[in-house]
């Protein structure tokens, strides 16, 4: 069996992905089993996987959620920066693990959908019921503190994992329905490529990131100053 991690942060598409996963028979991959909060959306053994045990084991609990999908090829679970330290450690230290890391290069486009979801509580739209697309104000201070969250994060993740000598794939939310990314992903997880590795999902907010807040002119304004202009559309 591969163990597998998806490292990302919130609105960069790990739901795209862990859901185009457990399309495929031969995988098995929970979702946000760190999270502090809460135990998110195990996909199996839910009676094991409870936040007692992960308080109490945190390794042991990261490997019963290994074992709870023994009859897979692939088993794996996302982390997110701020997700529990002792998990996080666990599993970018250990080298059997494998790293699949996805990013999403504007990050006007994650804040904002990030903003967004927190607003309506809507986090992954399979119906056209799901799609609500509020107003948000535009906070330059708040926006600056999670670029730089964001960039360090993703920053000490790759250095760590190189520094270590591990292999990780790293895939771009740009790229989700690319065809050739897709098929590296299952290559990467040491499964057989399915003839269709799709997954159904809607997008939740406009494209032109600029409408997405009340307060255009000063988003506009403040990508000009940070020369990321480019950033102000997501295709």
């Amino acid at each position: 069996m591969q163990k597998f991690v998806l490292i990302g942060m919130p609105r960069v598409g790990s739901n795209f992905v862990v859901g185009m996963l457990n399309r495929h028979p031969d995988i098995l991959c929970h979702y946000e089993l760190a999270n502090p909060s809460s135990v998110i959306g195990p996909m199996a053994a839910a009676s094991v996987l409870t936040q007692e045990f992960r308080e109490r084991d945190p390794v042991g609990f990261v490997q019963a959620a290994f074992d709870s999908g023994r009859a897979k090829k692939a088993v794996g679970f996302k982390i997110f920066g701020g997700d529990v330290s002792a998990i996080c450690q666990y599993v970018l230290d250990e080298q059997e693990i494998r790293k699949l890391v996805i990013t999403r290069p504007n990050l006007l486009a994650a804040f904002s959908s990030q903003k967004i979801a927190l607003k309506t509580g809507v986090w992954g739209a399979r119906s056209k019921d799901d799609l609500h697309s509020p107003k948000i104000p535009f906070d330059r201070v708040e926006f600056e503190h999670y670029r730089s969250y964001a960039e360090h994060f993703f920053e000490g993740v790759r250095k760590k994992l190189l520094l270590s000598g591990q292999n990780y794939l790293e895939i771009f939310y740009d790229r989700l329905h690319d065809s050739e990314q897709k098929k590296s992903i299952f290559s990467f997880l040491k499964v057989d490529v399915p003839k269709d590795p799709s997954f159904d999902s809607l997008k939740q907010n406009t494209p032109n990131l600029l409408e997405r807040f009340s307060n255009p002119g000063d988003a506009a304004r403040h990508l000009v100053s940070i020369g990321r202009e480019s950033w102000s559309k997501e295709t």
